[in-house]
């Protein structure tokens, strides 16, 4: 079960649509609700629902509920969790309501049998009135009836609203006239129905129906005799708010004799009682400036509010709405002004510290606005949002904020920006299913947040949904003029993982277009750069979009990075601290590729830390932090919390794995904890940061030319750019491994074709290979593949596994080209182990073109099978070439696709020539630079040493 819907349990089947909604709101009312549930249940008329919403009690009331509800299915049970007060648990007991007459029971009271049958038929017959209310009886604890209530005795007219506090123990209002008024206002408290009917007697006509239909409990707890005090200034408030409404205010004002309480409407020309005139000439203007801040005429509504403290000092709102319109102006030292004065006259106002935090969060403040939040929900745990906005800042710090959104929408199921931002939370934390959820309820209620969308496309992406990404954005294009760049690079990027290639030349021109409109603009939406090697950019198109990139990191963290001003020390030492971050320690590709590098350095001249942003039990993992001497679990840090944890740890040289890939955590480079940061491995692009120094590679992946695009200082390896992990026993033996001998090679060719045969391959002919991943075949790529097929009878091609849509638009694709679908073949993933074994049954690697093969491509060379590769202009399309030159294969770096076909055809043809390069790859293991791991590190380190050296003398 999600986590909104533990919190907010609703036991209920489909049913039709009842007439009657009526609402009962139970807190620590087990001692009379069995009473109460009871009478509803008696009623004669039996087309109604009760929906009982439970606000938080501790006794046996929800136990009590819960047995009423399983009894009879037309009452519907909410459990709200946290105690959120009378007015909020109305709010959202009548957010459920369906029927078309609304009702209210409380708790402790009791119906008479027929009052919903006389009260419906009634209003049913008279459409004239909105609301009808009955006579009702007063009764004790035990249940003995006291008399006739007084307030049913009382005349009703609208007018006389205003000072008699007619709450009309039973009512019957019609929905759509609830819903007109606005429905229950919870700022009223424990008046608010007095508020809701006293603006329903200005819209419609109330009748009062004389007839004996309810039990009013005078229980010594009940809310109107424990909190009577509240309850009239509540009251006087509501009167006020009515003055206002009905244009009275600058005629009339309103006296509370503060002795019996009652209330007189007097004329402004009446010379009020001693002491009492200015107190409520003070409510009045409070009225007025909160109709004014309503109307967004913030300056007249501040003159009110002043002259209100100035009249009425003693009433706290005032000086709440005084801050909250000084803010509006912009004004926000006179908005703490207004905030602290509030707190000082009473320091548990919560709402007051959550203002406070918001005025603080927009002067830059954050410390202390995260402090106020804390506050306000240490004194109100249950206040929404203060746990949203202390969510929202977490967030923006780049801290860890799921629990506070969990928070928020515990207390409010019903905010949308909470279950937004805990949707985002989760899916950037991999939670996909609570993502889900939390993200549905968003769309359900407002179908074109830009943000939802987005969340939800990616969420669909993570979970192989490709379709259903396309719809969310598909639909974000239509509608959102703004969003259209963002959109069309989404669309088209899951477009390539679906192989779906209509109109792939002018949507292609188009969207390159729209990426560098949009990273022309400083302010734009940031688009993920890393999903751009896929698509056929310029270098300069790399360059940019990752420096646009880059420079929102950079703004998001600038307030932090003021706040750590970390200074690090250049003094010459003996033993280098390493620092490696990277959320891929784990069954990853850059996992397996870097899990044997740590153990194999010199540990008297180096220190290796590891810094885990995703925390797996694993094998990989396991072996990672084997081979650290430091391993640390960041998964749960925020960014500053890894940034302070790395500088105390006096890193020396700190190096990036992931760059701007899932999981990573630029924000923490952007403050700079280490005195130098590289990037390495794990993202095939300049980052385009000023706070990443250098970038670790090598000639054929950054050839100079293309280093002029890299905003960091490249610094070249002597060999390739990473190595060959060690994959142990029976790895990287191959098909080739077995050539010794006639009787050995027979033997292994029995056992080549059963194994193919177990992998649904043809047990003869040529079988071409390329497990990248779909989005990195695009149709000039895929197109050359088919003519090689054509030119080599009886080969086949296998790829690996996807979507249903992507192999099926595949197999069309090759169809179109004359080629037989049937040659396609796809490998399900396996474990590393058997996918490693797999490349025992592949020919030749075909690698694609803007985006190479990295960890892919080192596994088949590993596992014997060579590669065949066309390097073109950027640094992802560039990785094969420098694992083929590795591997002492650089006559496989083909120079134009020319090339590539003819050699791809050759090889085919010539399968004397490939058993002999599968032979080379494991008889000269030893000498080829891709598996000598140890000289590799020690290279690294040589690399490391002199660039601690060159920052010594920059010093």
């Amino acid at each position: 079960m999600s986590l909104a819907a533990s919190v907010f349990s609703r036991i209920a089947l489909p049913r039709p649509v009842p007439l009657v909604s009526l609402v009962m709101t139970v807190y620590n009312a087990e001692a009379y609700l069995s009473l109460a549930l009871g009478s509803v249940l008696a009623q004669t008329f039996e087309d109604w629902e009760l929906i009982v919403w439970d606000d938080g009690s501790t006794d046996g009331s929800v136990a009590i509920a819960r047995q009423y509800a399983e009894q009879d299915e037309r009452i519907r049970l909410f459990e709200g969790g946290e105690n959120v007060g009378q007015g909020q648990a109305l709010v959202r007991a009548h957010a459920h309501a369906r029927g078309e007459f609304v009702g209210w029971v409380d708790a402790d009271d009791l119906l008479a049998p027929t009052a919903l049958a006389e009260t419906t038929a009634f209003l049913r017959e008279h459409e004239r009135y909105g609301m009808l209310y009955t006579n009702y009886v007063d009764i004790d604890e035990a249940g003995n009836e006291i008399g006739l209530g007084r307030r049913c005795q009382i005349p009703y007219s609208a007018q006389r609203m205003l000072v008699d506090l007619l709450t009309f123990h039973f009512r019957l209002v019609r929905r759509a006239v609830y819903e007109a008024v606005g429905g229950i206002n919870p700022e009223i408290e424990c008046a608010e129905d007095y508020d809701l009917f006293l603006r329903i007697s200005e819209i419609c006509e109330i009748y009062h129906l004389e007839k004996l239909l309810y039990f009013y409990r005078c229980n010594s707890q009940g809310l109107s005799h424990v909190r009577s005090q509240l309850q009239r200034s509540s009251s006087v408030r509501a009167v006020n708010l009515a003055l206002v409404r009905r244009g009275m205010s600058k005629t009339h004002w309103l006296q509370v004799d503060s002795e019996t309480g009652t209330f007189r409407l007097k004329r402004r020309s009446e010379k009020p009682k001693a002491g009492m005139r200015l107190a409520d000439e003070g409510l009045t203007l409070f009225e007025q400036g909160k109709t004014l801040a309503g109307r967004g005429e913030w300056a007249a509504a501040v003159d009110c509010f002043q002259r209100a403290v100035e009249l009425a000092p003693g009433y706290l709102a005032t000086y709440n709405q005084l801050g909250n319109a000084y803010q509006q102006l912009g004004d926000f030292e006179r908005a703490i002004d207004a905030y602290h004065a509030l707190i000082g006259l009473n320091p548990a106002v919560a709402q007051a510290h959550c203002n406070l935090g918001a005025v603080w969060q927009l002067q830059g403040q954050l410390d202390k606005a995260e402090m106020a939040y804390e506050r306000a929900i240490e004194l109100k745990p249950g206040f929404a949002i203060a746990h949203l906005n202390l969510a929202k800042l977490l967030a923006l710090q780049g801290k860890p904020s799921k629990e506070q959104f969990a928070a928020a929408v515990a207390a409010d199921p019903g905010q949308v920006e909470a279950q937004l931002g805990l949707g985002k939370a989760l899916l950037n934390e991999g939670e996909l299913e609570g993502a889900r959820a939390c993200l549905e309820r968003v769309l359900a209620e407002d179908e074109g947040s830009v943000e939802a969308l987005l969340a939800m496309g990616r969420l669909c992406e993570a979970q192989g949904e490709l379709p259903e990404a396309l719809t969310h954005y598909q639909q974000l294009f239509d509608m959102q003029v703004d969003y259209r760049h963002v959109a069309a690079y989404q669309l088209n990027f899951v477009r390539r993982q679906l192989c779906d290639w209509e109109n792939y030349e002018a949507d292609t021109e188009d969207l390159l277009g729209r990426i560098g409109e949009q990273v022309s603009d400083e302010s734009a939406v940031a688009l993920p750069p890393l999903s751009l090697s896929v698509f056929p950019a310029s270098p300069e198109l790399h360059e940019q979009i990752n420096r646009h990139y880059a420079g929102h990191v950079e703004r998001n963290m600038a307030e932090v990075r003021q706040r750590c001003r970390f200074v690090h020390d250049k003094a010459p030492t003996q033993r280098l601290k390493i620092g490696y971050v990277s959320p891929d320690f784990r069954e990853h590709p850059v996992g397996w590729l870097v899990q044997d590098i740590f153990r194999h350095h010199d540990r008297e001249r180096f220190a290796v830390y590891g810094y885990s942003l995703r925390n797996r039990d694993d094998a990989v993992q396991a072996k990672v932090r084997a081979g650290c001497d430091v391993f640390v679990d960041c998964s749960e840090l925020s960014a500053e919390a890894i940034a302070r944890r790395i500088y105390a740890d006096r890193i020396h040289i700190l190096v990036d794995l992931a760059g701007y890939t899932t999981y990573s955590c630029p924000g923490m480079f952007a403050l700079r904890p280490a005195p130098i940061q590289c990037g390495y491995l794990g993202y095939p692009d300049t980052t385009g940061a000023s706070y990443m120094d250098y970038l670790l590679a090598d000639e054929w992946v950054v050839p100079r030319e293309l280093a002029a695009h890299c905003t960091e200082k490249v610094v070249w390896l002597p060999h390739q750019f990473v190595v060959s992990a060690e994959f142990g026993p029976g790895f990287g033996l191959g098909f080739g491994s077995a050539i010794a001998s006639e009787k050995e090679q027979n033997h292994s060719l029995s056992d080549r074709k059963a194994h193919r045969e177990a992998c649904g391959l043809p047990t003869d002919g040529f079988v071409f290979c390329c497990f990248n991943t779909h989005r990195k075949i695009d149709p000039s790529v895929f197109s050359c593949w088919m003519r090689i097929l054509g030119q080599v009878p009886d080969s086949v091609l296998w790829l690996c596994d996807g979507p249903e849509e992507t192999k099926n638009n595949l197999r069309c694709e090759a169809k179109a080209r004359n080629i037989d679908p049937n040659r396609l073949h796809f490998a399900p993933r396996v474990s590393l182990k058997d996918y490693l074994a797999r490349y025992d049954c592949a020919d030749l690697f075909l690698d694609t073109f803007s985006y190479s093969a990295g960890s892919t491509a080192v596994c088949a060379l590993a596992s014997g099978v060579p590669l065949l590769t066309y390097p073109s202009s950027t640094n992802a399309s560039r990785m094969g070439a420098s694992l083929c030159a590795a591997s002492g294969l650089e006559f496989l770096i083909c120079d134009s696709l020319t090339d590539y076909e003819q050699k791809a055809i050759y090889l085919a043809t010539h399968p004397d020539v490939v058993i002999f390069l599968r032979r080379g790859l494991r008889e000269s293991r030893e000498k080829l630079s891709l598996f000598q791991l140890e000289k590799w590190v020690g290279n690294l380190e040589s690399v490391y040493w002199d660039l601690w050296r060159q920052s010594q003398t920059y010093c």
